[in-house]
């Protein structure tokens, strides 16, 4: 290498392989350069896109529930006409307890819990 770079300098040349190789090198920078540009270019595409598709999904899921809340209102109104006019509440519950009947406390029904301690 030494002879060739000898004889570049003696006649006044430039060495092919220098030539080609800065030139293969600047060809390389400069597509690397635009590689490197519309990576960026689609990166920043694809965050507008993830951006938009996230509004998207944020607006459907607040329509989604406006849509519950007004079917569940409808649904509670229509519920209340119904049972408006009904006159069952409050129930009322008549218990009578016959003190004569079951006083022997050997036929009385065992109490839950009792016998636990035995």
């Amino acid at each position: 290498m030494d002879d060739e770079e000898s004889d570049a300098v003696q006649y006044g040349q430039q060495l092919t392989r220098v030539l080609s190789g800065n030139h293969m090198y600047r060809v390389f920078l400069r597509c690397r350069h635009a590689a490197k540009i519309r990576f960026i270019k689609l990166r920043s595409d694809v965050l507008v896109k993830l951006q938009l598709l996230d509004n998207k999904r944020v607006q459907d899921v607040a329509f989604q529930l406006e849509r519950l809340i007004t079917g569940l209102y409808v649904y509670n109104r229509k519920c209340h006409k119904l049972l408006k006019p009904a006159a069952v509440f409050p129930i009322e519950v008549h218990l009578s307890i016959d003190k004569g009947a079951n006083t022997d406390s050997s036929t009385a029904p065992p109490i839950m819990g009792a016998g636990l301690g035995e």
